[in-house]
Parts: C-alpha cells; structure tokens; sequence
C-alpha cells in the first residue's frame, strides 16, 4: 500500500461516485469533533462560507421559531397583567 498524503486522499475522493462520496462523507462526519468542522468551514472561500451561515440560520429559524412564539405565548399567559407591553421593542 502506498503512502496517503492529503493529496493523494483528495485525488481518490474526486473518483468516487456521488454516491460513495456521499457515504465516505457520512463516515468521516462520524470521527470529526465540532471543532475540526469548524476549522474546516472556515477554509471554505468566502462565497461558500455565506451560503453555509444562510443554510444554517434558515435551519435556526425553522427550528426556534416555533419554540420562541410558544415561549412568548407562556410568558403572555402567566403574566396576564403586561398585557400592554410593548411587545415590538
């Protein structure tokens, strides 16, 4: 067996099949640490670095928006006197 540089690695990578890359991705996704992928976001160029943060904060908002109104609608409920709040501050 030869020597695995990260180049060599990348050069195999690119010959998958899309399938198998996806699956090669899913393995690799199960050995890194949040750090790690961070580190390697932040090698992403910028273009593709904003179109990560817009994928994520969609997510973020799909996901909390939801449990922010319920929250506020508990809040409103259990504190029926500040009704008049200024609730667009």
């Amino acid at each position: 067996m030869g020597t695995f540089t990260p180049s060599v690695l990348l050069e195999l990578y690119v010959l998958l099949s899309d399938d198998d890359k996806a699956a090669f991705r899913s393995l690799l996704a199960g050995y890194l640490t949040a750090e790690q992928v961070y580190l390697i976001l932040d090698a992403l160029p910028v273009p593709e670095q904003g179109r990560f943060t817009s994928a994520a904060n969609r997510q973020f908002i799909t996901i909390a928006t939801p449990k922010l109104v319920l929250e506020a609608i508990r809040i409103a409920r259990k504190y029926p006197e500040k009704k008049n709040l200024n609730w667009q501050r």
